[in-house]
């Protein structure tokens, strides 16, 4: 396989505080099965044989015990981050970089992922375009600001994503959180000019699967500010992509500068 899978279980379903306080975000149950046996099941079904599983350190026999009685048939290797780690996504694919096959590229996806989107149909996109992040966009066939969730009922903002793709290349080129924005959403008119075709989009979401170059995950080796893939990585790539090369070599710098980033939106099919 060119692909090394990485599924991301660390997380500590803060949103959902009630159901998770005794139970990890990765063993809530779904149709009577833990969360994360479907994105195991799908990559089994592509034709995976092993995969690495990024879990706390406090719930890792318990996800390792409860998927060993399911009798998956992957290889699957566990690997524990410290539970008081303040680390994101991107924190986690430095930790484990040295794991990581050979010359292979990573499928990474959240143990909370359900779809029946064929990863083969986004890896052909991935070699087609020769992108350095391909990325599964979906959209909301309803306003998740108005859906209640478990938990202690505060007030929150409602934070929009601006999602600027360009429709015939099916490239990212733009990407802004409202949180991050003043009253205005601004577009250079260099972008406008290379991609008239511009669109943004306002109701899609990042379904966390993502398909990435090693050398992306090189580039974070020296790039420790990045701390997760949705909301720093994936964006700095996205500006990155339009940059010159520079005049001189710095480690720092992007190997392609103008590699792309390319997004599926799950409505085509």
């Amino acid at each position: 396989m060119e692909f090394h899978p990485v599924i991301m279980a660390a997380g500590h379903g803060s949103r959902m505080t009630d159901l998770t306080a005794n139970t990890p975000k990765a063993l809530l149950p779904l149709g009577n099965l833990p969360m994360i046996w479907y994105p195991i099941k799908m990559l089994q079904k592509a034709g995976f044989e092993t995969a690495i599983v990024i879990v706390q350190e406090s719930t890792k026999d318990n996800i390792e015990s409860t998927l060993r009685n399911l009798e998956v048939k992957m290889k699957l290797e566990f690997v524990s981050v410290p539970d008081n780690a303040d680390w994101g996504t991107a924190d986690s694919l430095r930790h484990i970089h040295e794991r990581i096959k050979p010359h292979s590229d990573l499928l990474v996806l959240s143990c909370d992922l359900l779809t029946n989107v064929q990863l083969h149909c986004l890896a052909d996109i991935h070699r087609t375009y020769d992108a350095a992040v391909t990325m599964l966009l979906t959209s909301q066939s309803v306003n998740m600001t108005e859906q209640s969730v478990p938990g202690h009922k505060t007030k929150r903002t409602a934070e929009k994503e601006f999602i600027g793709m360009d429709s015939q290349q099916k490239k990212v080129v733009f990407m802004a959180s409202e949180a991050d924005l003043d009253e205005s959403l601004s577009i250079r008119k260099s972008l406008l000019k290379r991609h008239p075709c511009l669109t943004i989009h306002t109701k899609l979401s990042d379904a966390h699967l993502y398909l990435i170059k090693r050398w992306v995950i090189d580039y974070l080796i020296d790039n420790k500010n990045i701390s997760t893939i949705k909301g720093e990585l994936i964006p700095h790539l996205v500006k990155k992509q339009f940059s010159k090369p520079p005049a001189t070599h710095n480690e720092s710098d992007l190997p392609n500068p103008n590699a792309s980033v390319m997004s599926v939106d799950t409505r085509q099919g």
